[in-house]
Order: C-alpha cells, then sequence, then structure tokens
C-alpha cells in the first residue's frame, strides 16, 4: 500500500511539473523492471532506469517498453548505484 501511494505521489508531481514545462527527462535510480518509467515514458517523458539487476535490464523491461510502443523513450542501463554519472541538469 506505501508503494502504491508512493508512486502515486511521484505521478502527480511529474504531472504537476509537465504541465509547467512540457515533457520532461526523468532519471529512475533502481527502477527495477520499469513499470513507473513505462507509465511516465507513455505520457511523454525520456526516461532512463538505472538498474543492478541484469536480468531486470535485459527481460521485462525492454519488453514492456516494446509492448507499450516507448520503446525510444524508455531505455535501461545496469550498473551499481555508485557507478551512475548524471551531469548535473541533464534531468528533470
Amino acid at each position: 500500500a506505501m508503494r502504491e501511494a508512493l508512486a502515486v505521489g511521484l505521478a502527480e508531481g511529474v504531472a504537476l511539473r509537465m504541465a509547467r514545462s512540457g515533457p520532461l527527462d526523468i532519471a529512475d535510480i533502481g527502477g527495477g523492471f520499469g513499470h513507473f518509467a513505462a507509465e511516465m515514458a507513455c505520457k511523454g517523458h525520456a526516461v532512463t532506469v538505472y538498474e543492478i539487476d541484469p536480468a531486470k535490464c535485459a527481460g521485462l523491461g525492454p519488453w514492456l517498453a516494446t509492448q507499450c510502443g516507448v520503446g525510444e523513450r524508455l531505455r535501461f542501463v545496469e550498473g551499481p548505484m555508485e557507478d551512475i554519472a548524471i551531469a548535473p541538469d541533464s534531468v528533470d
């Protein structure tokens, strides 16, 4: 229940920001299979999912992107959180 409430809150916050500035570039750290990321990509945002589990990066995540028709707006990067290099101001 807490996870769903958090996801709803995040989605509402993204929707408010998008209303002000248009589609966002989102970094989803530890995004798992990409369910939240796919939802955001379906709404027009570009989302990069950073995930340590190679099975999630190579399996369900990319399949989900294809099924939702958002492959160009949803990408997966495999690796530990400590290795993530995100340039300042490169994501919203």
